[in-house]
């Protein structure tokens, strides 16, 4: 009776016939995924993208990365009057300030696709879009017209890396 019961749960032996039974208040504890059982917790599982869905996403970022750093070239014309009167520099400071920017970007653009295909276009773009944040943040905290020079160029460097990836000579171009 209730001693070899006792017995068979200390040695972890399921006794036949004490089914538990369900309780409509709590939930189910098998793995609706076909997986093994958690003990009650939630299993979840990403379930992998369709090669349609990660080219849309790959789309998708090349647009907004190309945006960014494409917005982020002309923007700079309308602030430019206030960039004066607010850092100095006068007209030799303000065309420095849009072409340290565009003469990095525009020239390393391809060195920046060319490291996609060495270190990988995700790390590389990530790598882009960390760095451009900071450069604009660095950018917005300049002192001085010397230093937002600085910084557009190494935000320039950075978009480079978050544009060219895109762009990358082994591809020979986007590939969606």
């Amino acid at each position: 009776g209730r001693a070899g019961r006792g017995a068979a749960r200390r040695r972890n032996v399921r006794v036949v016939g004490r089914e538990r039974r369900a309780d409509s208040r709590r939930a189910p504890r098998g793995d609706s995924h076909g997986g093994a059982d958690c003990g009650g917790a939630v299993a979840l599982r990403a379930r992998p993208l369709s090669s349609t869905t990660v080219k849309r996403l790959t789309l998708v970022a090349s647009i907004l990365g190309s945006g960014i750093t494409f917005l982020d070239g002309t923007i700079i014309t309308v602030a430019l009057p206030a960039i004066q009167r607010d850092l100095g520099g006068g007209l030799t400071a303000q065309q420095w300030i849009v072409d340290a920017y565009l003469l990095t970007l525009g020239s390393l653009i391809l060195v920046g696709g060319s490291l996609g295909d060495l270190y990988g276009e995700r790390r590389i773009f990530a790598l882009g879009v960390g760095g451009f944040g900071i450069a604009s943040l660095l950018c917005a905290l300049a002192p001085s017209s010397n230093l937002l020079i600085a910084a557009r160029g190494v935000q320039g460097i950075t978009g480079a890396l978050l544009t060219g990836v895109f762009n990358s000579p082994a591809l020979g171009g986007p590939s969606f």
